[in-house]
């Protein structure tokens, strides 16, 4: 989410169209780092019988938040310029990672676990 957010917030930034490119990169790794790890961890937590629909309710939200992507971004081009839209959107990405750390327990109770009995 670091690597979308710092490359999502430099394009305004850069005019060379190495450099652009080079951020475009970075944001796409970021993007594949996000993506595979979030269906690897939707079918990590999920119960067996209810992998399907877990992985269904994965592909909605990612679609959603496909969708809804290019539509913030044209709000906030057409409120702001193209730096502070920019940067919002980064923001936002930021702003998620706290909200994830916190809101996945993933692994955490197990550990918690494993210390008590050592």
């Amino acid at each position: 989410m670091v690597l979308c957010a710092g490359s999502f917030a430099a394009i305004p930034l850069l005019k060379s169209f190495y450099l652009l490119m080079g951020t475009a990169l970075v944001f796409g790794l970021g993007e594949a780092f996000v993506t595979s790890s979030t269906a690897a961890l939707v079918a990590d937590i999920c119960q067996k019988k209810h992998f399907g629909t877990a992985m269904g309710t994965f592909g909605t939200i990612f679609d959603i938040g496909h969708a809804s992507g290019p539509i913030l971004a044209g709000l906030l081009l057409a409120r702001y310029d193209y730096f502070i839209s920019f940067l919002i959107m980064g923001a936002i990405l930021i702003a998620a990672i706290p909200v994830f750390v916190l809101g996945v327990d993933e692994g955490r109770s197990e550990l918690k676990e494993a210390s008590k009995i050592t």
